[in-house]
């Protein structure tokens, strides 16, 4: 035993069965450290215990003979004995993994991606449909320009031809009104990519 040990370590530590005596010392001379030493583990009157200040540090061969038991507790990791359970090795907590952000997670949330659909027969490379992660929004882009459709599915497929007034793009903030008979057939072409690529079928449009 390293002669840094405390003395009143030292009385403790005597006590202990050989198996843990060897497992004791190969983790001082592996640059494992004692943290603390005391009686009455797991509850008095009996118990003696080591509790290191790292874990592990030698291999599983010097665990042969012994019983380990993972607690993963606030207090403890391993709790290492030997048959009769009045002596224990411990090693410390391990801790626990960070929280989780919050502003990523409110960022999901707040400004979810949409979601693209597989291309329609027929359809040419600059035009697409995606489908907003609310299922509120059918977003249709055409030569570097937007359209959105109200899009409802609680009582039915519905869709809201009042919503469709305008090209957005391609320009940053670049916006141009649709005129009356372009709208109509944007809106068949939309219901027809909705019903190709998301079987979205029938559908009522509203006003």
């Amino acid at each position: 035993m390293p002669p840094d040990v405390p003395r009143e370590f030292r009385a403790r530590i005597e006590r202990f069965p050989a198996a843990l005596r060897r497992l004791l010392d190969r983790e001082l001379e592996a640059g494992n450290s004692i943290a603390t030493v005391g009686g009455g583990f797991p509850s008095p009157p009996i118990g003696e215990q080591v509790m290191l200040a790292q874990g592990l540090q030698s291999g599983p061969d010097a665990l042969e003979g012994l019983v380990v038991r993972t607690r993963a507790s606030s207090l403890t990791h391993l709790e290492i004995t030997d048959a009769t359970g009045h002596f224990f090795i411990l090693t410390p907590p391990i801790p626990p993994p960070p929280l989780p952000s919050m502003e990523e997670i409110r960022a999901r949330h707040d400004a979810p991606r949409p979601r693209t659909v597989p291309p329609a027969p027929g359809q040419t490379a600059d035009e697409s449909l995606q489908v907003d992660i609310r299922g509120e929004t059918l977003i249709y882009h055409r030569a570097g320009r937007t359209a959105y459709l109200i899009w409802t599915y609680t009582q039915g497929h519905r869709v809201y031809r009042s919503s469709l007034t305008e090209w957005v793009g391609p320009g940053r903030g670049d916006s141009a009104p649709m005129a009356e008979m372009e709208r109509d057939a944007v809106l068949a072409r939309i219901l027809e990519l909705a019903r190709l690529q998301q079987g979205i079928h029938p559908v009522r449009v509203e006003d």
